[in-house]
């Protein structure tokens, strides 16, 4: 569900929000999941780990995303310059 939102987040609105969307879900994940719950608080030592590599995770696709979608735009550019090109 996290990811779906930062994945929706790099695709619309690029990667400055997906990686603040990104932090968002990691301190959510921590928040409403991790005992003790409803706290920021990380007791387990493992909890940590987990925490640290969804956050990694969640970096990584944020950039990858983002990357997608600047490409698509820039493909999108590309394609109306030959049009024009091809009118003239």
């Amino acid at each position: 569900m996290f990811v779906t939102a930062i994945l929706a987040g790099a695709v619309r609105f690029g990667r400055g929000p997906s990686l603040f969307a990104s932090l968002i879900a990691v301190l959510a994940y921590n928040f409403f999941f991790m005992p003790p719950f409803y706290t920021f608080t990380i007791v387990d030592p493992e909890n940590f780990v987990s925490l640290f590599v969804f956050g990694i995770f969640a970096v990584v696709v944020s950039n990858v995303a983002a990357r997608e979608r600047s490409e698509a735009l820039a493909a999108r550019r590309r394609a109306r310059a030959a049009a024009g090109l091809w009118r003239a």
